[in-house]
């Protein structure tokens, strides 16, 4: 790999310095069976080796892999960058339940795995005898940069998470090694046999494995490319442009791929290109956890009702399910993959969503009104009508609705002296289809002054929808029967509730459309119609003295 912008400083290639190296890597010509044993005999090491102790990671350290070790200082300068003092070290970064993950995800990845490299068209391998060279950093050749895969991130789609050995010459004193971001190692004891073909190189500076913000992450890390819709979401707002820019900014952030927003926009036919910059500032915040979550595992930090999980859109959280899935408000699931990338010391991370975007809005007009407080009645009654519940379930499907808030369907029950549940089943059909104009998204503003009619669910021309033309207009609505007493339905907030972005339309009424062919009894009109038990027996009393 040729370095993108030369991020080496030259040293001098003095042969003072030279020497000096060869000869501490001399000092330490003594046999070692592992990594470890290396760790806990050098004195420069200490420190290391009571973070490798306090986090049990002596097997880690026993494995075959080229070694590069911080030495005291080295940590001591990471602590320092870090903003931690020395107090902080066993309650936060040696704790498990606090920084310890990271910590240890630190010490793997200076832990260089096995491989075979290659360098002016000669083969070496690190770790081992096979090909040119034995795994010791003298003999691999030079000029050339290394890509070493490690054991924080593995071997397998270690994208830029490797360690990075750049070789000028064949002075050891010139080698720098570098991790993701932060400044380059100097090497100041080299090939340290460890055992099993195990090298350790000490070096001065701790490396990097952590994106510097957010920013940093969405824009280089390894899923970059497949993240192009989410990053232009991210981008097209302002206010997150600078929050994900800002390397002190918390969170977990559910980076859905381009195959997700391709999944989950399929649903309604949208256009995620078409989004306002408003829109695409509720999408980002939402998808973006309040807390930190590494992943894979489960989630540590505040909820609400159990499994809910604030996010950075105010009031609206998402559903953790675990160990990597979460559901929006609406009940859509997506799956955080495995993907993720670090930013910060433990500060925030960048999860590549796999299926699905968690999206603030619904992608049907059913899904939305479940989550309005002035619909449960309304919710409820399209639940036991599932013809007309699975039409709008489908997201597919443009509708506008004229949805009767709760406060309306108990009118209905005033004036008629039974609840919704007793009505009869064909007029309460018959309602409900009278709600919703198919294949049209109307506001209020679509709507022409004046009085029109509109065709729904239950027939041609079964909507009567009248709006003032003077003032503030007034839109009243019906379906082509007015009941006494109650008069027009008229629309009122929630007023012009969007569905998929704009996809469909829900207009809240303050009374149920009532059909033109349908009759809703009134109570004296019922008792009119149905002979008490008491006039029952007195007919039946008098016929049967006609008999005798």
């Amino acid at each position: 790999m040729s370095w993108r912008s030369n991020p080496w400083t030259s040293a001098p290639a003095a042969a003072i310095v030279a020497g000096l190296l060869q000869l501490c890597a001399g000092a330490h010509a003594q046999s070692y069976a592992t990594i470890y044993d290396v760790v806990v005999a050098l004195p420069e090491l200490s420190t290391l080796a009571s973070w490798v102790n306090a986090l049990g990671m002596q097997d880690t350290f026993k494995k075959t892999n080229t070694a590069f070790l911080p030495n005291n200082a080295a940590l001591d300068k990471l602590q320092t960058s870090l903003g931690f003092a020395a107090a902080d070290t066993s309650a936060l970064l040696l704790n498990t339940s606090a920084l310890g993950n990271v910590t240890a995800q630190l010490l793997k990845y200076h832990l260089a795995r096995p491989a075979v490299l290659i360098c002016n068209s000669t083969f070496y391998w690190l770790n081992g005898t096979e090909s040119t060279g034995t795994g010791t950093l003298a003999s691999l050749g030079s000029p050339c940069t290394y890509n070493l895969t490690n054991e924080a991130f593995g071997d397998g789609a270690a994208g830029t998470n490797y360690i990075y050995v750049y070789k000028p010459n064949s002075n050891l004193s010139d080698v720098r090694v570098k991790g993701l971001r932060g400044a380059n190692a100097t090497v100041t004891t080299a090939d340290i046999a460890a055992g099993n073909s195990s090298f350790v190189n000490v070096i001065d500076t701790a490396l990097q494995f952590w994106y510097d913000n957010i920013n940093d992450a969405l824009a280089n890390s390894f899923f970059s490319s497949s993240l192009t819709r989410f990053r232009a979401a991210a981008g097209s707002s302002p206010e997150v442009t600078a929050l994900f820019a800002d390397p002190n900014t918390r969170g977990a952030v559910l980076a859905a791929d381009d195959a997700a927003f391709a999944a989950t926009f399929g649903l309604f036919g949208g256009n995620p290109a078409a989004l306002s910059a408003a829109d695409n500032l509720t999408l980002v915040q939402y998808s973006t956890l309040a807390y930190p979550w590494q992943g894979q595992g489960a989630w540590v930090g505040p909820t609400v009702n159990g499994n809910q999980v604030p996010t950075l859109w105010a009031g609206q959280p998402l559903s953790f399910q675990g160990p990597n899935y979460w559901l929006n408000r609406f009940r859509l699931q997506g799956s955080a993959g495995t993907a993720t990338v670090f930013v910060g010391y433990g500060t925030a991370y960048v999860h590549q969503m796999t299926s699905n975007v968690m999206l603030p809005v619904a992608t049907n007009v059913y899904d939305q009104l479940r989550t309005m407080v002035s619909m449960t009645a309304f919710v409820a009654a399209l639940d036991a009508e599932v013809g007309v519940r699975s039409s709008l379930q489908n997201p597919a499907s443009t509708f506008t609705v004229f949805a009767p808030i709760t406060t309306g369907f108990a009118a209905l029950q005033v004036y008629s002296g039974r609840p919704w549940e007793q009505q009869d089943g064909n007029t309460k059909a018959a309602i409900l289809k009278t709600t919703v104009v198919s294949g049209r998204a109307l506001t209020t503003t679509d709507l022409p002054g004046g009085t029109t009619l509109y065709d729904t669910m239950d027939g041609s021309q079964t909507l009567v929808v009248t709006k003032s033309a003077t003032g503030s207009p007034i839109i009243t609505v019906n379906g082509k029967q007015i009941l006494t007493g109650l008069g027009n339905g008229r629309i009122v907030v929630p007023a012009n509730e969007p569905v998929a972005y704009g996809k469909s339309y829900i207009q809240a009424i303050d009374l149920p459309p009532i059909p033109g062919d349908v009759s809703i009894p009134t109570p004296g009109a019922a008792a009119a119609a149905a002979p008490s038990a008491l006039a029952l027996l007195a007919v039946c009393g008098a016929a049967l003295l006609l008999l005798l």
